[in-house]
């Protein structure tokens, strides 16, 4: 993001330090005008766990001719949010009267209306430069080409969040989608696309849903790079878009050609397919390829228009793809660089964690989960989960009260990483004896960003020695980046 002077506001109140940044006029850029106690009422375009979202957001504000502003906002419920907001009003009725405006102007969506007075106590000083951005200080673990071109590919956009994603790693020395933890996985694929028979003729697989930051527009795209040999013919576009189709028959329905290019080395073409599976309901599906037929796309919506899902088709392999997306790059690069050559990373999910109102999922609420299933070739399959944070205060707070044991629930204490965690047993049949033994079944613990739980979930047979083993292994390290 391009850097501009920052101008620093503090407003003082008895008991109370206000501080809020916001950026100052460059050019014809228009000044904030920032709520008070006079003027208490102002709409909040989003909230956001991360300060560099927020930020991204405020520039994408500006250019739409808009005046934004930031506050953090700090509670003891909900831990701290920075909140985007416009403008400043005297009443409610003359907030409620420009939300209306702005809704039909610039399609922004969830417009909250807030009161200075009611939010003024939960405000907090904060400096920018204690938010700076965190990369995960990692070398690439060794993932086969395929996949990473097929992350290198994904869209990537500062306009879109990742929302939900499911990538697959497949084995060519294993059906995988054969094993329990995968086979309960449900993929959003357009309809008349069989996931696992994708799967099966894929050297990698990734499924993205994105969602516009001030919008809501959202998109559900898929990469797959696929194998020479595969059952889907010589017009590879037309075999999808037409199975798509051939479902049902629907109110309305049509196959157009697109050509779309990206840049001068991509160009991509294959069909829209809209639909009207219900009266007044428009589905689109855009089925594109490359030259070569290597690589196959698939970006649906239900609420679009045509340019939009256009316009979001161009996103397609910008900057690094995924791994431009900070909350991916920081937990899918955990993967050790010199792995067990015994143990093969399956399936990766990563997802924003959903709206809550109270307890620990409140103070979860926009942050980031993820999870590894692992096969070892030996033991079975077992998986590693994250809780992204974006602060050391949060990682304590949700660890010491999500993950304390309790009267009914034991836990041995431990120390691994200079950290102080947790080892849970499980009681379990031995796989050699038929007897029943302590087996380990989770190990738990921390470092200043993430939580981490390395898991038997009774699907495996690591013993102590092997969750420790890979956990000292994990690449966990951040760096700063200016």
């Amino acid at each position: 993001m391009q850097n501009f002077p920052v101008l620093s506001l503090k407003i003082y109140f008895p008991k109370l330090l206000i501080f809020l940044i916001f950026l100052s006029i460059v050019g014809c850029r228009p000044k904030p005008d920032v709520f008070n106690a006079e003027k208490p009422y102002a709409l909040i375009t989003g909230k956001y766990r991360s300060y560099q979202e927020a930020a991204a957001n405020v520039e994408r504000l500006f250019n739409m001719g808009m005046a934004p502003y930031t506050i953090l906002q700090r509670t003891e419920t909900n831990g701290y949010w920075f909140l985007n907001l416009l403008d400043a009003y005297k009443s409610l009725e003359g907030a409620m009267a420009k939300r209306i405006e702005y809704e039909d102007d610039f399609s922004l969506q969830y417009l909250d209306i807030v009161n200075f007075n009611k939010l003024s106590e939960e405000m907090e000083e904060f400096d920018e430069d204690d938010f700076k951005l965190s990369y995960l200080n990692a070398e690439k673990p060794p993932f086969s080409n395929h996949l990473y071109e097929v992350l290198q590919k994904a869209p990537f956009s500062d306009e879109y969040f990742i929302s939900d994603l499911k990538l697959v790693n497949p084995q060519d020395s294993l059906e995988i989608m054969q094993y329990a933890s995968l086979k309960s996985i449900v993929f959003d694929m357009p309809r008349g696309v069989v996931p696992t028979r994708v799967i099966q003729h894929a050297h990698g697989f990734v499924e993205v849903d994105y969602k516009d930051n001030l919008t809501g527009t959202a998109f559900t795209t898929h990469v797959v790079k696929l194998k020479e040999e595969n059952p889907f013919g010589e017009e590879l576009t037309k075999y999808f878009a037409e199975s798509i189709m051939d479902t049902r028959e629907y109110e309305f329905e049509e196959m157009i050609p697109k050509n779309i290019g990206i840049n001068e080395e991509v160009q991509l073409k294959g069909y829209l397919v809209n639909i009207e599976p219900k009266r007044g309901k428009l589905a689109r599906y855009l089925v594109l390829s490359d030259n070569d037929q290597k690589f196959l796309y698939f970006i649906h919506s239900l609420k679009c228009s045509e340019q939009n899902i256009l316009d979001f088709a161009r996103n397609i392999s910008q900057k690094n793809g995924l791994l431009s997306y900070q909350p991916f790059h920081n937990t899918f690069l955990t993967f050790p660089s010199k792995p067990d050559s015994s143990q093969l990373m399956l399936y990766f999910n990563l997802y924003r964690i959903g709206e809550s109102s109270r307890g620990i999922g409140a103070k979860l609420e926009g942050n980031y989960k993820s999870r590894h299933l692992i096969y070892d070739l030996e033991k079975g399959v077992f998986q590693f989960d994250l809780t992204y944070l974006y602060n050391k205060a949060a990682v304590d707070d949700i660890f010491t009260k999500a993950y304390q044991p309790t009267r009914y629930n034991k836990k041995d204490s431990i120390d691994i990483r200079n950290s102080l965690g947790w080892m849970t047993k499980i009681r379990r049949r031995d796989k050699e004896n038929r007897k029943y033994v302590d087996a380990p079944n989770e190990l738990q613990f921390t470092t200043d960003q993430f939580v981490i739980v390395i898991s038997n979930k009774k699907k495996a047979w690591l013993k102590e020695e092997d969750l420790f083993t890979f956990a000292h292994n994990l690449q966990l390290n951040m760096k700063t980046k200016d």
